[in-house]
């Protein structure tokens, strides 16, 4: 089954902390315990997660039973854990789409290739609303 068909049905995820599952569990809102496998960024991508609320990081060599059990535990009965991950969520989904985007990417490239200088609004512009997001998710 699909995780994009199933997420919307859960409370809580115990997962590994693979990119496809962080993000469809960020984009469903579903409070989460990452047990990080060891091969690429799954450590980072479940720090950023508890950093943000949005649930717990498990060390494997910790993930007991009990460990697991006390975890969602947490997630089912600590609202805090609910509320930050759909503030991610609401988040993720204000984010603009690709459709939305590519015309302000076409226009700047076309201010480039005529070698004018880009009119300097950081804080109004497409640009200035992503360096505001992405400084916001650093600072998590």
């Amino acid at each position: 089954m699909p995780l994009n068909d199933l997420l919307p049905t859960c409370a809580a995820v115990i997962h590994h902390g693979g990119f496809g599952t962080v993000g469809n569990v960020l984009t469903h809102g579903v409070p989460s315990i990452t047990v990080p496998a060891p091969w690429w960024d799954e450590t980072d991508l479940g720090r950023h997660i508890e950093a943000r609320g949005a649930g717990l990081l498990v060390d494997p060599r910790e993930a007991s039973a009990e460990v697991l059990r006390a975890g969602v535990a947490r997630l089912l009965g600590e609202p805090s854990f609910r509320s930050a991950a759909h503030a991610v969520r609401r988040e993720l989904h204000a984010t603009p789409s690709p459709r939305a985007v590519v015309p302000q990417v076409e226009r700047l490239v076309a201010v480039h290739r005529s070698g004018s200088q880009l009119p300097c609004s950081p804080s109004g512009t497409l640009r200035g609303r992503w360096m505001r997001a992405i400084g916001s998710a650093v600072k998590s």
